[in-house]
């Protein structure tokens, strides 16, 4: 639940700041908080295609849509999805 804490607090400030908040964002944000702030979330990253991910994040995104934490929405072609907490 710490880390559902975490991420979705990270959530509503990159959107508060006018992020798309795209999966690949977070990841990147998540990484700088774990690896540079030295917040606890315990997530291993690997360098991958565009950048630091972490296949235990993407993981525990989709949890949290499917507890009706986060929810993706659709952006127009040939963007892909941002993700907003549920209020």
């Amino acid at each position: 639940m710490r880390r559902w804490a975490i991420l979705a607090a990270l959530v509503d400030g990159m959107n508060k700041h006018g992020s798309w908040c795209g999966e690949t964002h977070i990841q990147k944000c998540t990484y700088f908080l774990q690896d540079l702030l030295s917040v606890p979330t315990g997530f291993e990253f690997i360098l991958y295609k565009h950048g630091p991910f972490s296949f235990e994040l993407r993981d525990e995104l989709g949890d949290m849509s499917a507890h009706f934490l986060l929810k993706a929405e659709a952006r127009q072609y040939p963007y892909g999805p941002s993700w907003r907490t549920e209020a």
